[in-house]
């Protein structure tokens, strides 16, 4: 199955995905210490949008 994307969700992707690591204590994604501020402000905007277009797939 291919998964499409919004525009927004493509643009939050390519800036925030190098500095997401998996959180194996909590069981979801986390942004490594050295993230730049500009991406510490937009990763909740990042994992909520993910969420919200990857359930509409079901």
């Amino acid at each position: 199955m291919m998964v499409i994307f919004s525009e927004k969700l493509k643009k939050l992707m390519e800036l925030i995905e190098p500095y997401e690591e998996y959180d194996f204590e909590n069981g979801g994604s986390k942004l490594v210490n050295d993230a730049p501020e500009e991406v510490k402000k937009l990763f909740p905007e990042y994992v909520a949008l993910r969420h919200k277009e990857l359930s509409g797939l079901n």
